[in-house]
């Protein structure tokens, strides 16, 4: 099983301390060290990062923790593999699906995309 984090936002937030927490679950406290996701969407763009290793060791997440990004919608998700090896094609898929006037992000869980 894995684990999504989805916030929305009337303005932007920074979602920095649940981007630890979701770290921890990736590998600290909890099993899903098998890839992390997430995605910030903004002004109708989205930035989406994403590794096939453990999200409580990422020197990138970490990174992205510092950065104070402040965004109005974002999805994050840590994998557990239950079927497929550790590569990124198989690490979290969180999709940006940008319109003309806003954003959309979903995550895909069992083959089926899930709009956030």
């Amino acid at each position: 099983m894995c684990e999504l984090f989805a916030m929305s936002a009337r303005f932007p937030t920074n979602v920095h301390l649940s981007l630890d927490e979701l770290a921890r679950h990736g590998g600290g406290t909890g099993p899903h060290r098998d890839g992390w996701g997430v995605a910030f969407g903004q002004q109708g763009d989205a930035l989406v990062i994403r590794e096939p290793s453990a999200a409580h060791d990422s020197a990138c997440l970490a990174f992205l923790q510092h950065q104070a990004i402040a965004s109005p919608l974002v999805i994050a998700h840590v994998r557990f593999a239950t079927q497929g090896p550790k590569l990124l094609r198989n690490s979290p898929a969180v999709h940006a699906r940008a319109g003309r006037h806003r954003a959309s992000l979903c995550a895909q869980r069992d083959g089926a995309w899930n709009r956030a």
